[in-house]
């Protein structure tokens, strides 16, 4: 990569490491009026190997470059040009420096413009979205009168400050916007400063971190008595930064009304009056004055949801400890680290339901799975080797394409309608974006959308499953306070499971704990170990018995020994 920097800066353009969540791994504002020597380009790529290519654009670099995200209308740009395929299956078409752009995010649906003051991916940099590759050889062209009124045009629209069109950009200060930092002592400076860039990241579209949140964060830094040292402020940065990019993977939709239907921004009467149709119209029935208050006999009387009937899983212990098994209205969450069986536990409760239960003997529920990380054809061969055939009613979305919370819901209601869908399986949470709403960092985002998601099993009856990962923990069986994000996850849930595979010598088995860990029905925590045969978790109770009884204690042959030695 080292080479190819080299090669960039030899044909004029400015360049800066970034690390594969795109964010510089320098402070890089000097190289918008500068270009770094190629002392520098090696010293940077020596102290890290792995570090990618970034192109400082505007008139540093003769560059102005329009970016189409995957989502984005590709035939915009018809002008031809060089052109690069971006990471996450966008474009970057490249044009000549034209002085009248500046950065500006969302100027169309997907669209954004970097030039003065930004900068872009080069090829044939890998970020943890994919790789940039050429679409073209092309040479980079001026754009044409066409294209350049189109942009100008859409530039000069009013944006709000979360979605800024760096043009008419002039930074308020933070308390303005709700991120205010007032600084901290050596005491709280660390944790201060992680809320700080928590609130950061949830504000501004991905595209900013790297220059006008890193910006803010800095200088938030100062107000610090003392400020922490660079390392430990880049240390900070990347953890948020990739652990929100994580979490959405595409970024968040900040696009306003004018321009999207999705707007991740609150409109106060619609999430005031979805509350209340939620409450009254569909969890009781709307009689009379629905502010009028019952007595408790009454209104678990008026409740729609049959919370009664439960639906065994065929494992003895949980079904006894869950009061008969899962009920409708549920959120059911399982906890664990990747490759554990989070997805093959839920899965198999899934071909369950849809056959009637372990006799077969009950209602058939009819699944809808929304699977992001496994592909169709795999995770359907998956449901075969656990019995499911043509005939068990499991669904899937067409295609998977969205993580936003109101598509998702959206395509459950359209399932419900089509197939009477009972039970919903959303594979895996850090792929939902939250709802419209107003939140003060990630953690607050990801409570919010499981509480969404609480309200829909509620209103519609369902039982929902939603796996999560947990942190990094020595602990052998993590808990609630492991969950990885947000610890609103159990807190809005309403029964949390954690499976653990288990090991000899370091060796994966293909045994597995599981244990109870949060029961809103009966608060009993159960624990058990299950077998994999055929594609499947299974439960035999003798195995169970024998794996978690209690290991007898080896003598203690040295105090036999000195009781037998004890003189008489």
């Amino acid at each position: 990569m080292l080479e190819l920097a080299l090669k960039y800066l030899l044909e004029g353009y400015s360049i800066i490491p970034v690390g594969k969540n795109k964010i510089p791994l320098i402070s890089w504002k000097p190289y918008q009026d500068r270009k770094a020597t190629p002392e520098e380009v090696v010293g940077w790529w020596e102290k890290n190997p792995a570090a990618q290519i970034g192109i400082v654009t505007g008139e540093i670099s003769d560059l102005t470059v329009v970016d189409i995200e995957f989502d984005g209308d590709m035939t915009l740009i018809k002008d031809k040009t060089f052109t690069t395929n971006t990471g996450g299956g966008g474009k970057h078409f490249y044009f000549k420096f034209e002085k009248e752009f500046k950065n500006a995010v969302r100027v169309f649906p997907s669209v954004d413009l970097r030039s003065t003051g930004g900068y872009i991916v080069g090829c044939p940099s890998v970020m943890q979205k994919g790789a940039y590759t050429r679409f073209n050889d092309l040479p980079v062209a001026t754009m044409s009168s066409e294209t350049k009124s189109m942009l100008l045009g859409a530039t000069k629209k009013e944006l709000p400050w979360n979605t800024p069109a760096i043009e008419t950009y002039e930074r308020k200060p933070a308390s303005t916007e709700g991120i205010e930092y007032m600084g901290a002592g050596s005491g709280s400076r660390n944790d201060s400063m992680t809320i700080f860039a928590g609130s950061i990241v949830a504000r501004l579209h991905p595209s900013l971190w790297g220059t006008i949140g890193l910006q803010l964060f800095e200088e938030a830094n100062m107000k610090n008595s003392p400020p922490l040292p660079r390392r430990e402020i880049d240390l900070i940065w990347k953890s948020i930064s990739d652990r929100e990019e994580s979490q959405n993977p595409g970024g968040r939709d900040y696009s306003p009304r004018e321009y999207s239907t999705n707007q991740w921004g609150p409109d106060p009467k619609e999430e005031k009056k979805e509350e209340k149709k939620v409450d009254d119209e569909d969890v009781l029935e709307e009689e009379n004055d629905p502010k009028e208050t019952l007595h408790a006999a009454e209104v678990a009387e008026l409740q729609k949801i049959d919370s009664d009937h439960t639906y065994a899983v065929g494992m003895p212990p949980f079904d006894d400890a869950l009061l008969g098994g899962f009920s409708a209205g549920e959120v059911i969450v399982v906890a664990g680290k990747s490759g554990n069986g989070k997805t093959t536990i839920m899965q198999d409760w899934s071909v369950i339901l849809s056959k009637g239960g372990p006799e077969e003997d009950n209602e058939k529920l009819p699944s809808l799975w929304f699977s992001y990380e496994v592909l169709a054809k795999p995770l359907w061969k998956k449901f075969q080797s656990m019995g499911a055939n043509e005939k068990d009613p499991i669904y899937m979305p067409r295609l998977t394409e969205s993580g936003e919370s109101e598509w998702v819901e959206d395509v459950i209601e359209k399932a419900i309608e089509k197939w009477g869908i009972k039970v919903v399986c959303i594979d895996h949470l850090g792929f939902l974006r939250a709802p419209k709403g107003s939140y003060s960092n990630a953690a607050d985002a990801i409570t919010h959308t499981v509480r969404s998601l609480k309200k829909l099993a509620v209103k519609r009856g369902l039982i929902i499953f939603l796996p999560v990962h947990v942190k990094k923990t020595l602990s052998k069986f993590p808990d609630l306070d492991d969950i990885k994000d947000s610890s609103g996850v159990a807190q809005e849930s309403d029964t949390v499971f954690f499976i653990a595979r288990k090991t000899e010598k370091g060796i994966q088995t293909n045994d597995a704990d599981i244990w109870l860990s949060k029961n809103r029905k009966t608060g009993m925590s159960v624990k058990i170990t299950v077998g994999f045969e055929f594609g499947r978790y299974f439960y035999d109770a003798d195995k169970d018995k024998k794996a978690n009884e209690p290991k007898k204690e080896e003598p203690d042959l040295q105090e036999i020994f000195n009781e037998w030695n004890k003189p008489n």
